[in-house]
């Protein structure tokens, strides 16, 4: 496998564990947030 690839894919899985772990545990903070869920 590409080294680069590798890299990059690594980079990518990063930003989505990040992402991930943000949307779980901002769970409670999302729910105190309802301006985010309803567009108004």
């Amino acid at each position: 496998m590409n080294s680069a690839t590798d890299r990059d894919d690594a980079r990518f899985v990063a930003q989505n564990r990040s992402i991930f772990f943000r949307f779980v545990c901002g769970t409670g903070d999302a729910t105190h947030r309802p301006r985010e869920t309803e567009p108004t």
